[in-house]
């Protein structure tokens, strides 16, 4: 596994509450679920907020924010992390089941 695919990796570990000294044995790359999906539209809705500005807020494309909420996109760890900062929500809310 290159540096670059290993970091990515270690964060999504994390993010998925595995240990850091268990990485090397946490070969299953994460898939973000619809859940995440469903969690990014629902809190953005209730809060009042349009995708576009959703978009501007996290330098992000409407395009990308739209692809996030109907799952044909997985987020990446530091997308993830603009979005929850741009609805106020801590990342574990954002990505909770």
């Amino acid at each position: 596994m290159c540096k670059k695919r290993l970091e990515k990796h270690k964060n999504l570990c994390i993010i998925c509450s595995v240990a850091q000294k268990n990485v090397q044995n946490h070969t299953k790359e994460v898939k973000m679920t619809s859940s995440v999906a469903n969690n990014i539209r629902a809190i953005r809705k209730k809060k009042g907020i349009t995708q576009g500005e959703l978009a501007k807020e996290t330098s992000l494309s409407r395009n990308t924010i739209v692809n996030f909420e109907t799952d044909k996109r997985d987020p990446r760890v530091k997308d993830l992390k603009r979005i929850a900062n741009a609805l106020n929500v801590s990342l574990e809310e954002l990505i909770a089941d």
